[in-house]
């Protein structure tokens, strides 16, 4: 989706594109988290996706992918990176501290403070107290 969006919702190129092939992968997720905002059975524009899934090998996080679909889609590879290799359970310190970074990775002006800001880092926060 970062291909053809950029994080105000418009498109990065001029010209017209028709997708045609959309790859859905199939990997197998130790554990995941799949959140909706909005009014259930409508679409809207506050109307939102969280994604948060991972992977384990012997209680390390060898994968993480998290992302957020609304008016503002993003994947921030740099911040999942932070938190491969930890060991579980997370003490509740370093929870604190990635979710103060994420803050970082996420500036204001890349996602605006709005209800969807607000709700994203509550469903990070939320996620990573449960993977303990």
């Amino acid at each position: 989706m970062n291909r053809y969006f950029s994080n105000t919702g418009k498109a990065h190129h001029e010209r017209r594109e028709f997708i045609s092939k959309i790859r859905v992968p199939t990997d197998q997720w130790d554990y995941s988290v799949f959140r909706r905002i909005g009014s259930a059975g409508l679409i809207s524009s506050h109307t939102a996706s969280f994604v948060f899934l991972v992977k384990l090998q012997k209680n390390i996080l060898s994968d993480i992918r998290v992302a957020w679909g609304g008016s503002y889609f993003f994947r921030n590879r740099e911040f999942e990176n932070i938190l491969i290799g930890r060991s579980l359970p997370i003490p509740a310190k370093d929870r604190d501290s990635v979710t103060e970074k994420a803050d970082d990775f996420f500036p204001t002006d890349l996602f605006p403070p709005s209800y969807e800001r607000t709700c994203f880092f509550n469903l990070l926060r939320e996620s990573l107290t449960s993977l303990t």
